[in-house]
């Protein structure tokens, strides 16, 4: 072999060596479903759904690398993670014992150890699809199997929710002495359901009482609110 080659052949290998060395922190899923996920680089972007910084899909099993380089380390990044018809999602917060969210991954804690994919509630990301917010207007009312509506006044009639991507309600009502009003409440669970149940329930706070609870939002166009009244709500278009 040509004397001259082999320096270059070992500066090759050691090149090599350095690259695949090269720091990294990775994803993997284990969700069956294949599942769309956006890094942002803070909550509030995560909140607006603007400025991620990586997006992509990742399958069941699936592992996917990221340069170290192209990250702060230290830093917290917020990951989403939802299907393609929204059915399955990390849209409601779970805290582990480490005190993590679920929403966040530091890149230096999972350069040996991937963060896991993995959804954290039923189907409670439909509730918005992929907007910062989505508004439900009530169109009927019943008790037991029996409509109400016709007997409601225009004032009890008048129910809205406005669904936003960080876990609050807005109610918007009409008060006894005919005010207009808008409470913010806070999600306060997201239920698991097991595969082929297409019902979960949402249950929402006003301060520390019981505001009421949302069930059978599987579907993209309608959901029961279940309250002094149990309200039909579609989505405002």
């Amino acid at each position: 072999m040509n004397r001259l080659l082999i320096p270059v052949l070992a500066l090759a290998a050691v090149l090599a060596a350095c690259k695949k060395k090269e720091p990294q922190f990775s994803i993997t899923s284990i969700e069956p479903t294949p599942l769309n996920y956006r890094i942002y680089p803070s909550y509030n972007d995560y909140i607006d759904n603007k400025n991620w910084i990586a997006a992509g899909i990742i399958k069941d099993h699936e592992r996917v690398d990221f340069r170290m380089a192209d990250f702060n380390k230290d830093s917290l990044y917020y990951v989403e993670l939802f299907s393609d018809d929204f059915a399955v999602s990390n849209w409601h917060e779970v805290w582990n014992l480490n005190n993590e969210s679920s929403l966040y991954l530091r890149p230096k804690d999972h350069d040996y150890q991937p963060w896991i994919a993995q959804r954290t509630g039923t189907h409670g990301r439909l509730l918005f699809d992929d907007k910062t917010k989505q508004t439900w207007t009530a169109v009927d009312a019943y008790k037991w199997d029996k409509s109400i509506w016709d007997d409601l006044s225009v004032r009890e009639q008048f129910l809205k929710l406005t669904f936003f991507r960080n876990h609050s309600i807005i109610i918007q009502y009409i008060s006894a002495n005919g005010a207009s009003l808008a409470d913010t409440v806070q999600l306060y669970h997201d239920s698991f359901s097991l595969p082929g149940v297409l019902t979960g329930n949402i249950v929402f706070y006003r301060d520390t009482s019981e505001a009421g609870y949302i069930t059978g939002y599987y579907s993209t166009d309608t959901i029961t609110i279940r309250s002094q009244n149990n309200y039909i709500m579609v989505k405002e278009r």
